[in-house]
């Protein structure tokens, strides 16, 4: 399964948030036999993120959105998906229940705006997030894209992403079935060197870099 990572939020492009999500999704992704083929970040721009859209679509089987799941109009991840696959968005009476739940408990009222984050396509499956608002999504949308091509999506606060991952694996598990793949998993050790230049190592381990099982990469 050809994997792709795509953050979405203009402060990652302007630098005011590292990208930490990404990381962690490649080595999580690994754990389960996945190839990650790209990582990507688009801004809080309607026409941009479809295109990216689109584009991962047409290269990717597993498409992983985090960010711009929030209750404000520049939080588009969800809308752009339905715009882009062209599906009506409907509340989902579960997340809308487990918006105003967090809000009771807290003891304060609840901005309309966030029943927004109970929207989704209409075929996408909820995916509980018990420690924020916002909600993640999964989504199967081979039928649409005449190939093989599946949505996860949640939020970019990389707690409430660790806390929903376990829900989302089961999702990646069960497509790797519908696709026939095996669970392989993707191991990786770091050797250290000293006293040896990266270009003089290369040449000593060229008749392993020149293989696929292992893969050997020097790096500084």
């Amino acid at each position: 399964m050809k994997a792709e990572i795509i953050a979405v939020g203009t402060e990652l492009l302007m630098g005011e948030i590292v990208n930490t999500n990404a990381a962690w999704l490649s080595q999580r992704l690994a754990e389960m036999g996945v190839d990650v083929h790209y990582h990507g970040t688009v801004g809080d721009n309607p026409e941009r993120l479809k295109r990216w859209i689109r584009q991962a679509a047409e290269r990717s089987e597993l498409l992983i959105f985090t960010g711009g799941l929030g209750p404000t109009p520049d939080d588009l991840t969800i809308a752009m998906l339905a715009e882009t696959f062209e599906e009506r968005l409907v509340s989902n009476p579960t997340s809308e229940a487990a918006i105003r739940a967090i809000f009771s408990k807290r003891g304060i009222s609840m901005p309309e705006s966030n029943l927004k984050q109970a929207l989704m396509p209409e075929t996408a499956e909820h995916i509980q997030n018990p420690v924020g608002t916002a909600p993640g999504l999964a989504w199967d949308v081979s039928k649409k894209c005449g190939k093989p091509t599946y949505i996860l999506a949640f939020p970019g606060v990389p707690n409430e992403l660790y806390v929903m991952w376990e829900q989302g694996k089961q999702y990646i598990r069960q497509w790797q079935g519908d696709l026939g793949e095996s669970c392989l998993i993707l191991r990786s050790k770091s050797l250290h060197f000293m006293g040896i230049s990266e270009a003089a190592l290369g040449e000593l381990l060229g008749d392993l870099m020149a293989g696929s099982n292992p893969t050997v990469a020097p790096y500084v």
